[in-house]
């Protein structure tokens, strides 16, 4: 319940938060204000790089979680 309720706040949370980042001047906020396309294209490799690495490292816990379960419902066939 606890996560359902967080989902939904930070599913609020995210537009509102866009909006105030539109809304007051550049001098307030603390971070750059860079925009999508004046991003330098080296970006993209980086970016694929990070996103190849992280989809093999899900891929690599979900495998182990099916195999911890396996061997879960092995133990438990065996009791």
């Amino acid at each position: 319940r606890y996560a359902a309720a967080l989902g939904i706040i930070a599913f609020v949370n995210v537009p509102i938060i866009f909006v105030s980042v539109q809304f007051w001047a550049p001098e307030i906020q603390s971070h750059p204000q860079v925009e999508i396309a004046k991003q330098p294209s080296d970006i993209l490799g980086s970016f694929l790089i990070s996103l190849g690495i992280f989809t093999l490292l899900y891929a690599l816990m979900l495998k182990y979680r099916i195999h911890v379960i396996k061997i879960k419902n092995k133990v438990v066939a065996n009791v």
